[in-house]
């Protein structure tokens, strides 16, 4: 991204920045990729606050990694209010837009935790300026925090270099520590997550059914045998052929009632389906379905459907089209292994943890 000249910055009501032509290009071109209109006015003004705050930081002589930063991915965007921005060797910083006469700024409950500090950003578009108020290393558990508790913005610099160094140290810290201490946090995540190899023992928890409950079988496995190349994704390790993977022992198949909130006035209702097939003793093919029920026979248009790993990172994603039946990833992995799944559908958004 172009750096911008120094003699553009003020520190009267804070540090204002022109929003570029460049600024503009790269929001527009998350919002066209967006099914859902009414996220467009947030991903625009997510953008071009992230983007005002990466060109002070590199100003500032401060790295950043914009491309590995949430707000740069689009199925992060649609799944959530995402303004961050990614500091190697510190961590991520939270871009929050708000109007030029705001009085606070809104943080959503996903940007409460495990951020390094939250930037407080006026977007006036008609103006074609960002001014950078404030910064404030923390928000406690608000969504409106007032603009008194944000400091002036240099302090995002100190914070800077005071995390470089505690991150070192306490990264030293959690090696020595991890041969001895017990993944607490694995552990609670462990105990509420859905245990596939339950359903083996028909053990079904979290609300899972049988399919045909919720959907026709005969529909059910027709999909399963002729999956849409497009929307079906093969692999997320390795993943053998399910056909032959049948063959050496039976699989397994679950369903789960989903609400997507509502749609022009009508609730929105899906089934998410997992199909487990035995590859050996240990390692298991996942096959991932969202399909319609009842009297409908086509998904609603732009649901994104997306599998993510142990460590929260996005690895497999399809969104519905319109027209589509149903959507599919194929995923592979073995005993012990975890991943979620999210499903996101305008302002809702279902997750699930797994252990396969």
């Amino acid at each position: 991204m172009t750096l911008l000249d120094t003699s553009s910055l003020h520190h009267e009501t804070g540090i204002t920045l022109p929003i570029t032509a460049e600024f503009k290009q790269i929001a527009q071109s998350f919002v066209q990729r967006c099914p859902f209109p009414e996220k467009a006015p947030q991903i625009k003004q997510n953008t071009l606050a992230v983007c005002a705050v990466n060109a002070y930081l590199q100003l500032m002589d401060i790295d950043t990694n914009l491309e590995e930063s949430d707000s740069w991915n689009p199925i992060m965007q649609m799944m959530a209010d995402v303004a961050d921005l990614k500091v190697p060797g510190v961590g991520v910083f939270s871009c929050r837009a708000i109007a030029p006469s705001a009085t606070t700024c809104a943080i959503p409950p996903e940007a409460w935790h495990d951020r390094a500090g939250y930037f407080a950003v006026a977007i006036d578009e008609s103006a074609s300026e960002a001014t950078l108020l404030g910064f404030t290393a923390t928000v406690g558990e608000s969504e409106q925090v007032p603009l008194e508790h944000f400091e002036a913005i240099e302090a995002a610099i100190d914070t800077v270099h005071r995390l470089r160094t505690c991150l070192i140290a306490s990264e030293n810290e959690a090696e020595n520590e991890l041969e001895n201490e017990p993944e607490n946090e694995l552990e609670n995540m462990l105990s509420k997550a859905t245990q596939l190899s339950e359903w083996a023992r028909d053990i079904m928890a979290n609300g899972w059914r049988a399919v045909d409950s919720l959907i026709n079988p005969v529909e059910f496995n027709f999909a399963f045998r002729n999956s849409d190349p497009v929307n079906s994704v093969n692999s997320i390790n390795s993943v053998n052929s399910v056909n032959s993977a049948s063959s050496q022992a039976a699989d397994i198949s679950r369903a789960k009632l989903i609400d997507l909130g509502l749609q022009l006035g009508e609730t929105v209702q899906v089934a998410l389906v997992i199909r487990l097939v035995p590859v050996s003793d240990c390692q298991r093919d996942i096959m991932i379905q969202l399909r319609p029920i009842g009297e409908a026979t086509r998904l609603p248009e732009g649901i994104a459907l997306g599998v993510f790993d142990e460590h929260n990172t996005l690895v497999r994603s399809a969104t519905s089209r319109l027209n589509d039946n149903y959507i599919q990833i194929q995923i592979s992995g073995e005993r012990g292994e975890t991943f979620s799944v999210r499903v996101h559908n305008r302002e809702t958004t279902f997750e699930e943890q797994f252990v396969i």
